[in-house]
């Protein structure tokens, strides 16, 4: 068997097994959404914050304003 042969074996498996993870993720998604959504990001003081809000529809406008924060702190570090 040459070196040919096994680089081909080896990438044939890799590239099966990242196509088989990506159906076995898009399956569960598609049977289970998530809920909500968490975020973590670092503010323009370095801190880091963690953020969790609910993807229903109510809570759209709290999920703006979670966005619109986290881009203002990142205004705010790039000025810095």
């Amino acid at each position: 068997m040459s070196i040919l042969s096994v680089m081909l074996i080896i990438t044939a498996a890799v590239a099966s097994f990242l196509a088989a993870r990506y159906v076995v993720y898009h399956v569960l998604v598609w049977l289970k959404p998530s809920k909500t959504l968490k975020l973590t990001y670092l503010d323009h003081e370095g801190v880091k914050h963690t953020r969790e809000t609910s993807l229903d529809d109510k809570d759209a406008r709290a999920l703006v304003s979670i966005l619109n924060e986290i881009r203002r702190d990142a205004d705010l570090k790039q000025d810095a």
